[in-house]
């Protein structure tokens, strides 16, 4: 996707597609957990609140977003979604950066004991070392009350657990 800026510069915008886990076998609203992820590497290590994020990754023109949001939800968590479950569409956000990020909202159990298998990539550390490391993209991952998500996830993405909850108090899943 790109964007016309002023009469001649075209400004690619970067997208994002993820996946919302969430459990609801509670059945009470005010129950409801949802999968976050911590982000890895030296630069988020002692960042918490307002740093958390749904699993998802950038994805390219041409590109299905709902084809992205499963392999980033893998990519980041190790665990395969399953295809033939009900997803439920939660539009999308622009967070602070401009990013367009879509999602998804799934049922599904993540164990507190579960193995979190994240995807790596290289990062010179500290700056202009020389120093090259390999990073996680996601360092944990927590199936969270709504309440302490809302502290912990990137203000931007809040809309998604409003949605999601519009969507179940409305019987949609």
């Amino acid at each position: 996707m790109t964007k016309r800026v002023g009469k001649s510069k075209r400004v690619k915008i970067r997208q994002s597609a993820g996946i919302l886990m969430y459990d609801n076998s509670r059945g009470n609203g005010d129950d409801l957990c949802v999968l976050i992820v911590h982000p890895g590497g030296p630069l988020f290590a002692n960042k918490n609140e307002g740093y958390w994020s749904i699993p998802k990754g950038e994805f390219h023109s041409g590109e299905d977003a709902f084809d992205a949001a499963l392999r980033e939800f893998e990519e980041e968590t190790g665990m395969v979604p399953v295809r033939k479950s009900v997803y439920l569409p939660l539009g999308m956000i622009i967070q602070k950066g401009g990013k367009v990020v879509h999602a998804w909202a799934v049922e599904g159990l993540w164990s507190e004991d579960r193995m979190l298998r994240s995807n790596t990539f290289k990062m010179e550390w500290p700056p202009s070392s020389g120093v090259w490391m390999d990073v996680p993209e996601i360092d944990r991952a927590e199936m969270a009350p709504v309440s302490r998500a809302r502290t912990l996830l990137k203000n931007s993405q809040l809309p998604f657990i409003d949605r999601l909850q519009v969507l179940l108090s409305a019987g949609n899943a």
